[in-house]
């Protein structure tokens, strides 16, 4: 707390001893308020986040929803089916390979 209530120029003109000390303690004095407000920022996040997610009938919620299914599914019949030959001829040669 000195280090925070110190001028610069008290600091400046305090021995190395009293003035890296003090400033150590400002620096770790600062950190532990940025990770504070952070955790908190995150906190009221997560919050909005499970609201949103929670609440039936949300309006921004259902237009969420309602954009990922804008598109009709596609019906099975015209699904392509894995490992077909989509385009390619399956059929064998007409004649077999000749060896020499």
């Amino acid at each position: 707390m000195a280090g925070s209530q110190a001028s610069n120029q008290a600091l400046a003109q305090s021995s190395e001893e009293r003035r890296y000390p003090a400033l150590l303690a400002l620096g770790a004095e600062r950190l532990v308020g940025v990770i504070d407000g952070l955790v908190d920022l995150f906190d009221k996040l997560l919050a909005d986040t499970n609201a949103n997610a929670t609440v039936p009938g949300n309006p921004r919620r259902d237009a969420q929803v309602a954009h990922r299914f804008q598109r009709p599914p596609m019906p099975v019949s015209q699904m392509p089916l894995k490992g077909s030959a989509a385009g390619r001829t399956t059929s064998a040669p007409s004649t077999p390979p000749t060896t020499s």
